[in-house]
């Protein structure tokens, strides 16, 4: 993994860089319905939201949520199918395609984007089992586990995915540098000790400002952003998770 940057890093640049390329490559996934209707194993359908989960995540943060709904309502249809097909009970074949299938449904919940009853409850389902599975996952994916159980208010998880310890006692206005696992340890410990967003806001947004370093290097991605996004607004802060896209997009580009 690559510690030093080659793209933007700061906001201004990411918005002005990325966001067109993000536009630009929704076409890739015009066959995507088809796709996924199509889809048999080894290839879960689930499988064929990876990339299509970055792109609208992406959008959804630089653009806002409206400029993704047609792309989400296109898929949305779909995923009762993706959700039947793994099942209940994964293993190390399905873990990426359901990691990534609850990311897309992340992105969906925080744009406001109805999602079926099954759906919502793959979430609670699947994300103790990729936490057992995550010896099967890369430090990005743990990453993500992490940060979806901290918006799950699924703590306990958190310290044996992030390989990390959730302090006891919560003590506000840290703040983390570059320390992904020592972050998202912080949410868990707000979350467990019911703290409010102005107790978390100096380590969110430090972490905001830090994320363009943290996507350039690949240590996370657009679709952890937004996990993290809906445990700090919603599971903390008490914001419909509806509103979270749009939250968030607000503070990275002050509008």
């Amino acid at each position: 993994m690559s510690s030093r940057p080659t793209g933007p890093v700061t906001w201004p640049e990411v918005i002005a860089k990325l966001a067109p390329l993000h536009e630009d490559g929704l076409d890739f996934f015009d066959d995507l319905p088809e796709n996924i209707e199509s889809a048999t194993p080894p290839r879960w359908a689930g499988d064929e939201l990876s990339g299509f989960d970055a792109s609208v995540a992406a959008l959804a943060v630089l653009r806002g949520s409206a400029s993704v709904m047609t792309q989400l309502r296109r898929v949305g249809p779909l995923i009762p199918r993706i959700v039947h097909q793994l099942g209940d009970r994964l293993d190390a074949d399905r873990a990426l395609a359901a990691l990534t299938t609850l990311r897309y449904l992340n992105v969906a919940r925080c744009c406001g984007t109805p999602i079926t009853t099954e759906a919502g409850a793959a979430e609670l389902h699947w994300i103790p089992q990729l936490a057992d599975l995550r010896g099967t996952l890369g430090e990005y994916e743990r990453h993500s586990v992490a940060l979806a159980a901290c918006a799950a208010s699924l703590t306990s998880l958190v310290g044996p995915v992030a390989d990390t310890r959730v302090p006891r006692t919560f003590v506000a206005g840290q703040s983390f540098g570059f320390d992904v696992a020592g972050f998202t340890a912080y949410l868990a410990s707000a979350i467990d000790h019911g703290a409010s967003y102005q107790d978390v806001d100096l380590a969110w947004l430090d972490f905001v400002h830090r994320f363009p370093y943290k996507l350039d290097t690949n240590v996370l991605d657009w679709p952890s952003l937004l996990y993290a996004a809906r445990a700090v607004y919603a599971t903390i802060g008490g914001l419909p998770e509806g509103e979270v896209a749009d939250e968030l997009h607000r503070l990275v580009t002050g509008a």
